[in-house]
């Protein structure tokens, strides 16, 4: 339900043409830190109190997609990487 609920959570704005750039987790229970490669997230820093804060640029690349479970999510933000910046469109 967690992991269903965090993608979901990116599918939603990305129908509407919004993209997250950037998520970010605290793992600090041994079943967190467990879920960190499903998310495709690294460890960037030590958090204040415990644990360690983990986080991911979206897409890190194509090569490394969301889960296969998130193919509608791979394909929307693969046209948007993919796709032309309204910058470059108009030079």
């Amino acid at each position: 339900m967690l992991l269903r609920g965090s993608f979901q959570n990116l599918l939603d704005p990305a129908h509407q043409g919004i993209f997250v750039r950037r998520m970010a987790a605290n793992a600090y229970t041994p079943a967190g830190i467990r879920l960190t490669p499903f998310f495709g997230i690294e460890p960037v820093c030590p958090h204040i109190k415990r644990a360690h804060i983990y986080a991911r640029t979206i897409p890190a690349s194509l090569d490394r997609p969301f889960p296969a479970a998130f193919a509608e999510l791979n394909r929307l933000y693969h046209a948007r990487h993919t796709a032309p910046l309204v910058a470059e469109l108009c030079h």
